[in-house]
Order: structure tokens, then C-alpha cells, then sequence
């Protein structure tokens, strides 16, 4: 009997430590399973190397078809590019995480892989001794230089290795992707020839400029004195600054271009004298304001005027859908602007407003008066009080369906153009911006915050912050873990 019990002991024993072990390995295979389908990814680092940008994530969700990218690049070449694989290595593992199957990426290294290099080198017809980068996307292709993915130091002594400043790799792949997805060409022209600004290489719109391009966007200044008609290839208009109107001639010019779902954006210079632009605006519903957006700030001895503008983008709309978190800084002379909804209405125009002035800023109708740091009054009567709309768009005909890009009439205006000039250009600015150009294009599927260069960080020490962090590490922390060491030791003694 005796015997019979142990054996049926041994026997729910080992049933229950098999029970264990089975149930055991359900838990970690679930654990993995869960872990491998079900995640959260970080990026901790300072300057968010790591992270893809809301518009490349945007765009890798527009490959509808099998994209490759090969990269033609040895690690160990003796050109300064090599210091650039570990960065292109850890952008297309991103890459390739948001466009989940449809990008495969091959790495080919020259050196090692003499006929595939061959291969590719007769072709895409280049050297063997180029480092490079190939993007394939439904039979059209993209040849980047790894070398202009990067902004190298200058000033470089003869013998010294050149240093990366900024590392843009983002911005030349996602340019490349935009280009190859919607291959048609897209021209923005900007007006000249009123007193705007040069749009050209050089500032003040340099910044803009590059930015426009690496969008997979042209973009030319536009003469319309000696034109009949805006240029057939035009995808949009941008007015920015003008410092006197367009003669009659060339505002019908204009305005014919609108009418035929043309895309207009102007960013006015407070204070110039525009009529026939501020009625075209009118005509459509928006209304610049003769004041200037201000607010006044306490300086204990005294009151302050304070005319650089906290922005708060506004939701609704396409083009700021995706910044609407974000505050801009809209330095220099602002107006605001007043929405007609009874002209729109009756032109069947769609009124929004884009961005609105944040809290404690008014209309100041007697600006003229507030150049000197004296303090000035909100007068209800004469002054325009909040919200103040600082940006707005009007769009007419087309598909009212913000899920829907389809023609019509659209028009953007911002009461202040400074934000837009190299010295005031913020990586808001540039956002809203190039979410404007978008939508006016009918590329809102691929708006968003734009791509910025991931630039390097320099961690520069005084000699006393060195001796501290020496003294720290090599002190005080090896003595903490001594002295630890030592209770433990004398508490096991007792």
C-alpha cells in the first residue's frame, strides 16, 4: 500500500512540474509574441537622430508599390564619407520599420562584391571609387552622392580629415521619395518686380528656397510685365512683401489665375500701400486690418510693447492638421485679419482660419505712436480684440472634403511676411509654410512636419568641469561603493 502512494506521489509530481514547464513556455512564448507584434520604440537621444519626421513617415506610406534602395558604400573606404555609413545605416533600418514591406534595401560593398559593383556601375553610369545611394521606385530611379548628405566643416587645413556640422540624409531620401511617387513637375513661381524680395541662392529667401526644393518642388521667380498669362506649368503663386502693387494689367493676370483653380499665397509687408492686392483679398473674402498685432509686458520700471507674435496654429484645416500643437513666432510688423463669411457665402467660397495671435496680444489701430518703449492701451472701440486671426485660407470649387484633394481655387494670406526671410525662419515657420504648399498642390497626403538636418553636438568643458566630473568619477563614486562595501562586510562579521 505503502508502495502505491509513493508512486502515485512520484506520479502528481512529475504532472505537476510537466503542468509547470508547459505553462511556463505558453508564458514566454506569449511574452514574445506579444513583445514582437505589440511595442512602443523610443528615441532618447538629444537632438532626435533616430526619429523620422511626420512628412517621411507620410511618405512612406504613399509607396503603393515595391521601392528598393541600394547602397553602393564601403565602410571602410579612406574617402571622408565613410564617417557617414553608421548614420545612413541607422536612417534606412527607420525607413524601412515605417514603410514595413515595401522598401528592401541592399547593401553592396565594392570592395568585397566586385561583380554586382560592376554591375551597377555600368548601369547608373558611375565611378568606382563614388560612394552612393540608389533609390528604384516603379521603374524610375534616384542617384544620391552620399557626400550631399551631409554639410561638411569648411575651412578645412590641408592633411586634416573634413568633419560632418550636419548630417541630412532625411531630407535628400525623403526629397528623392516625393519625386519618384509624384514624378509630375510641380512650379512654384514667386512675384518679382514690386519690391519683394530676390528669390534666388542668396538670402533673403535662401533658406526657403532649399527647403521648397528638397520638397521634390521647382521653384523660379516670376516677371509678369512683359507675360500675358501666369505660366501654364504653375502649380502656385506666392506673393510675398510686396512694397507697391502690380500694375491693373498684371493684377488681372493674377486674378484670371486664380479664377481658373489657381493657387495664390501672399505674405503682406504691414503698412505698404497695396490697394489692388488688398481688394483681390477682399473679393475673396479675407480683410487685412489697418493695425498692428502687439502686446505690452511689464519691466518692473516700466511697460514694454512686445511686437513679435506668439502664434497658435489653429485646427480645421489640411494644412495645419499636423502643427496644431506646435507655437510659431512671427517676428516684425503683423496685421490681422478679418474673415468675411458673408462675401465667401455668396461666392461659395470656404473661409478658415489658420493661425490666430496667442493670448494678451490686440490690434493696435495707433501704431504709428507706439515706436518708443511707452506703454499702450487696448481701446475696445477702435481696436481689434481677440482672437486675433493672423493667417487664413479661402478655397472655392474643388471637393469640400478635407479627406479628398481635388482642384478649386486656393488662397492663403498672412499678415506678416518677415517670418519667412532667413534670420526669422523657424522650423515652425518652415512647417506651416511647406503645409500651405502642399495643400495648394494637392499633396496634403504627403504634408507634415517637414525633415530638419540632424546637426552634431559638441560638449564643450571648462577645465573645472572636467576636474569635477574626474573627481566625481573617480572619488566619490568608487568611495561610495568602498564604503558599502565595508557595512555589508562588517554586518556578515556580526
Amino acid at each position: 500500500m505503502a508502495k502505491n502512494t509513493s508512486r502515485i506521489s512520484r506520479f502528481r509530481i512529475g504532472t505537476h512540474v510537466v503542468i509547470q514547464i508547459v505553462a511556463m513556455a505558453i508564458v514566454v512564448l506569449g511574452v514574445n509574441y506579444l513583445g514582437f507584434h505589440y511595442y512602443v520604440r523610443g528615441d532618447f537621444s538629444r537632438s532626435q537622430k533616430f526619429s523620422l519626421s511626420d512628412q517621411t513617415k507620410r511618405v512612406m506610406k504613399q509607396l503603393e508599390k515595391p521601392a528598393t534602395i541600394i547602397v553602393y558604400f564601403s565602410p571602410t573606404s579612406l574617402t571622408p564619407d565613410s564617417a557617414l555609413y553608421p548614420d545612413v545605416n541607422a536612417l534606412l533600418r527607420e525607413l524601412q520599420f515605417s514603410a514595413k514591406k515595401n522598401l528592401t534595401v541592399e547593401f553592396v560593398n565594392p570592395t568585397r562584391n566586385f561583380a554586382r559593383a560592376r554591375d551597377l556601375q555600368n548601369q547608373y553610369k558611375f565611378g568606382a571609387n563614388e560612394n552612393v545611394v540608389i533609390v528604384d521606385y516603379d521603374g524610375r530611379s534616384k542617384f544620391l552622392p552620399v557626400s550631399q548628405m551631409a554639410v561638411w566643416q569648411e575651412n578645412v587645413l590641408m592633411g586634416d580629415t573634413p568633419q560632418v556640422k550636419e548630417f541630412k540624409g532625411e531630407q535628400v531620401l525623403t526629397t528623392a521619395f516625393l519625386e519618384l511617387i509624384k514624378p509630375e513637375t510641380r512650379k512654384i513661381y514667386f512675384l518679382q518686380g514690386h519690391g519683394e524680395p530676390t528669390f534666388a541662392p542668396t538670402p533673403p529667401l535662401s533658406i526657403l528656397r532649399d527647403y521648397i526644393i528638397r520638397q521634390g518642388l521647382t521653384a523660379e521667380p516670376l516677371n509678369l510685365a512683359a507675360l500675358d498669362a501666369v505660366p501654364e506649368d504653375a502649380g502656385a503663386l506666392v506673393i510675398i512683401s510686396p512694397q507697391s502693387d502690380p500694375a491693373q494689367r498684371e493684377m488681372e493676370i493674377i486674378k484670371a489665375f486664380w479664377e481658373k483653380n489657381g493657387a495664390v499665397y501672399v505674405a503682406l509687408e504691414p503698412g505698404m500701400d497695396t490697394p489692388l492686392i488688398q481688394a483681390f483679398l477682399v473679393e475673396n473674402g479675407i480683410r487685412p486690418l489697418d493695425n498692428r498685432v502687439l502686446r505690452t509686458v511689464s519691466l518692473g520700471f516700466a511697460t514694454g510693447i512686445l511686437r513679435d507674435v506668439t502664434t497658435r496654429f489653429i485646427p480645421g484645416s489640411q494644412i495645419t492638421k499636423r502643427i496644431e500643437d506646435f507655437n510659431g513666432l512671427f517676428t516684425g510688423a503683423t496685421q490681422s485679419l478679418q474673415l468675411e463669411n458673408a462675401v465667401a457665402s455668396v461666392k461659395q467660397i470656404v473661409l478658415r482660419p489658420l493661425a490666430e495671435a496667442a493670448e494678451g496680444y490686440w490690434g493696435e489701430t495707433k501704431y504709428a505712436k507706439t515706436d518708443g518703449n511707452t506703454g499702450m492701451e487696448f481701446d475696445a472701440g477702435t481696436d481689434a480684440g481677440p482672437p486675433l486671426v493672423i493667417a487664413a485660407s479661402a478655397e472655392r470649387g474643388g471637393v469640400k472634403d478635407d479627406r479628398v484633394e481635388l482642384g478649386g481655387s486656393k488662397l492663403v494670406v498672412v499678415g506678416n511676411s518677415t517670418f519667412l526671410t532667413d534670420p526669422a525662419l523657424s522650423e515652425t515657420s518652415l512647417d506651416f509654410f511647406l503645409s500651405a504648399m502642399n495643400w495648394m498642390l494637392d499633396r496634403g497626403s504627403v504634408a507634415g512636419v517637414a525633415p530638419k538636418s540632424v546637426k552634431q553636438f559638441q560638449l564643450n568643458l571648462t577645465e573645472e568641469q572636467l576636474g569635477r566630473i574626474m573627481i566625481y568619477t573617480m572619488v566619490v563614486l568608487p568611495g561610495i561603493a568602498a564604503i558599502l562595501g565595508v557595512f555589508v562586510w562588517l554586518r556578515r562579521r556580526a
